[in-house]
């Protein structure tokens, strides 16, 4: 959270500061309410971290609004409440809690998404912040996950818990290079769900079964073969979710890609860069057409060609990174 602390009051002229909730205020003794505070421009909204595993909590790490920001009648902002859920293990009488490289990305990720609702500042709240078009929703809290893979960023605050020492560069640098592994082959896994959600979204009635379809489409589009008598698009329930839109996954990964490498690459703690960013793309929500808001970002026109180049940019592996002894 320290690391996080420092990232944004660099980039954006923020601090996260602690509160003590009211009584009755939280619904679990041990979540955390954190005041988002601007340098010049005071309070922006609130953040309640519901952190830790308990036996009635839903396992997974999400992050979802309770409060959205809009304008009001008197001329206030209406600020911004949400809430981030992870499941974290609970530190014990011998040791703090310990995040894994895992855990560490899936904390900067849901940060992401928790930032844009607090810089959202649109006239109405169902447009603020994370509502807004599928294909732009995820593009904040992927674009954190770069950061989370930085080494500069990554040593400001990761320390032997013990010790103190810093994480050595070159382990980062192998934990980073070793998600590339089959990263190809998940990516063309993702091609293929998102081209198998467009065709049964697509032109009805379907002129065979869905299993009938996915096997066709599985063995023209994914490397590994139908077996046979299976038709687990029944139980995918991304197809109904982001019916017809789950092609967003790629779609967000290629913008933040394209982002994090013309714009934060070279310095991630670049403040004019990062108010860049909250100008031309958090403070709208859905608000404003996202193609205008990545180009007002990027300062150009991205082209197709440009974001399945920056998807394939990220497959590259630096093996004498990756194989290099990390002592």
């Amino acid at each position: 959270m320290e690391g996080l602390n420092i990232l944004f009051n660099k980039l954006l002229g923020i601090s996260l500061y602690a509160e003590q909730p009211a009584k009755g205020e939280v619904w679990c003794e041990d979540v955390r309410k954190l005041a988002v505070v601007h340098e010049s421009e005071g309070l922006l909204g609130y953040i309640y971290c519901d952190f830790f595993q308990r036996a009635d909590k839903p396992h997974q790490d999400c992050h979802f609004t309770i409060r959205g920001g809009r304008l009001k009648e008197d001329g206030d902002y209406q600020l911004p409440v949400v809430v981030l859920m992870l499941n974290l293990p609970h530190s014990s009488r011998n040791l703090p809690t310990l995040l894994t490289p895992g855990m560490m990305e899936n904390l900067f990720h849901e940060m992401g998404h928790a930032m844009h609702s607090m810089l959202g500042r649109t006239r109405y709240q169902h447009v603020t912040g994370t509502r807004c078009p599928t294909d732009f929703a995820e593009v904040p809290s992927i674009l954190m996950e770069y950061f989370a893979n930085d080494y500069r960023v990554v040593n400001q605050f990761a320390r032997h818990y013990q010790t103190g020492q810093s994480m050595p560069k070159n382990m980062v640098s192998r934990l980073c290079e070793s998600k590339k592994v089959c990263a190809a082959v998940d990516m063309q896994l993702q091609v293929f769900y998102a081209i198998l959600d467009q065709i049964y979204h697509g032109k009805h009635p379907l002129r065979r079964s869905t299993t009938d379809i996915l096997k066709e489409t599985q063995e023209k589009f994914y490397g590994l073969p139908y077996v046979p008598n299976t038709a687990w698009q029944l139980r995918f329930s991304h197809l109904v979710g982001y019916g017809a839109k789950y092609y967003s996954y790629l779609m967000s990964r290629a913008v933040a890609s394209m982002i994090w490498k013309e714009c934060f690459l070279q310095d991630p703690f670049n403040r004019s860069t990062g108010e860049r960013y909250r100008r031309e793309m958090l403070a709208h929500g859905g608000g404003r057409e996202p193609m205008l808001m990545v180009q007002g970002m990027l300062q150009k026109c991205p082209s197709i060609d440009d974001f399945v180049s920056a998807l394939v940019s990220d497959l590259d592996l630096d093996l004498e990174t990756f194989l290099m002894d990390s002592e």
